[in-house]
This record gives structure tokens, C-alpha cells and sequence, in this order.
């Protein structure tokens, strides 16, 4: 395995595994992950732009090593950062970024959905109008009967929550598997406040669906609709 050092020039082939030194101080890098460090052992320096930077590279110290050594000596060549405080400084405007071209690209998705989600619970509660009667003859006020299809309809969108993030839990799983085996590291960050509004929006709009459209079906008396037939 050849040892490769920034301050000297070397040639390596596609696919050969190298040891990077960056000091005698730092030790070696681990190669237990495909790297990519420094530009010129991609491309010769004269064959890249002087305006091609910035360059963005991924280092990882060996077990024991000083980090601030590592740092001290890492920052000839740049600006040095922990995988932590760049995620954080990048976080906002990724998110940004993301949040934008999902509202584009999902946004018209999202008014039909709700328009089929509303549509679904009127007609359920329209086809319930003898039911929601003979609960009231039994017994049960016009009160609780709303209230039971407003826990009905919260039951509804709990289990497809729950089942949503499964889904979405087992694709960032694994996108973020196959990152961490093809960098060597991988981050998630969740969107406490995107996932917050997504599960608050859906029990909003099928909760208040459910109570106008019961309310609704529940202002025949209870007696008529008991006695009549289908």
C-alpha cells in the first residue's frame, strides 16, 4: 500500500486503496472507507482551474491521534471544521433549499389529497345517518355521537401516521446506510417542526371534516331515521 503525503507528489490508480500521512504527528487516515482527499489525487494540478474551488474535503484521524494536532496541521490548507459545526452551519440553508422544492414538487399533491381525504370522510358520515340514529335512540345524545366519530376519525389519522413513518422512516434508514458505506459517515436531521405540522395538519382538517359532516347527518331526528329503510 503506497503512503501518500500532501507535500509530495505521488500517482495513484483507480481503485487503489492509499494510506494518507498528513503529518507525522496526525498518523494515518484510515482506509476502511473510500476518502477523497485533496483535489490534485483526482486531477493533476494543472489540469484544474484556478476558479474551480472551493474544494470540500472529508478527513478522518486515526484512533489516538490529537485532534487539535490534526487541526493545527490541516489548517495550512484551508479552513478546518468537525463533521458537527459543518452540519450545523449548512443545515439552514439545505433545509431551506429542500423545504422549497418539496412544497413545488408535492405541493399540488397535497390539495388533491386533502380535497379526497375531506371527500371521503362526508361521504362516510352521509352513509352513517341511520347508525348515528340508533346510537341516539339507545341512548347517546347528539354530543357524544360527534364526539365518538371525532375520536374515530383521530384513530384514522394516528394509524396512517404511524404508518407513514414507518415507510419514511425505513427509506431514511436506508439512504443513510448507504452513505455511511460509501463515505464512511452519514447525518440525519430530523425536522422536528416539518414533522409537527404534518401530523397536526391531517388531524386538523380530518377532525374538523368529521364534525361538520356528522353534524350534518345528525339533524334528522334521531326516531325518523331509526324507523325508515334503506
Amino acid at each position: 500500500m503506497p503512503r501518500i503525503s500532501p507535500l509530495e507528489p505521488a500517482r495513484a490508480s483507480v481503485r487503489q486503496r492509499i494510506r494518507l500521512y498528513v503529518s507525522e504527528l496526525t498518523g494515518p487516515a484510515r482506509s476502511g472507507a473510500p476518502l477523497l482527499t485533496l483535489e490534485h489525487y483526482l486531477l493533476s494540478p494543472d489540469l484544474v482551474s484556478a476558479e474551480a474551488g472551493p474544494w470540500r474535503q472529508v478527513m478522518r484521524i486515526a484512533d489516538g491521534a490529537d485532534e487539535a494536532a490534526v487541526a493545527a496541521a490541516l489548517g495550512s490548507f484551508g479552513e478546518v471544521s468537525t463533521v458537527e459545526r459543518w452540519v450545523r452551519a449548512t443545515a439552514a440553508e439545505d433545509d431551506r433549499l429542500t423545504r422549497n422544492l418539496m412544497v413545488m414538487l408535492l405541493g399540488l399533491t397535497m390539495v388533491y389529497t386533502v380535497i379526497a381525504m375531506v371527500n371521503a370522510v362526508v361521504i362516510a358520515a352521509s352513509n352513517r345517518r341511520r347508525e348515528f340514529a340508533a346510537a341516539r335512540v339507545t341512548g347517546l345524545s347528539r354530543a357524544q355521537v360527534v364526539r365518538a366519530a371525532f375520536g374515530e376519525s383521530q384513530a384514522v389519522v394516528a394509524v396512517g401516521l404511524l404508518l407513514g413513518g414507518a415507510a419514511a422512516a425505513a427509506s431514511v434508514l436506508g439512504v443513510s446506510t448507504a452513505l455511511r458505506n460509501l463515505n464512511g459517515l452519514s447525518v440525519v436531521d430530523v425536522q422536528w417542526p416539518l414533522l409537527a405540522g404534518l401530523a397536526l395538519g391531517p388531524a386538523v382538517v380530518n377532525g374538523a371534516t368529521a364534525v361538520v359532516a356528522v353534524l350534518s347527518a345528525t339533524r334528522t331526528p334521531p326516531v325518523r331515521l331509526a324507523a325508515s329503510r334503506e
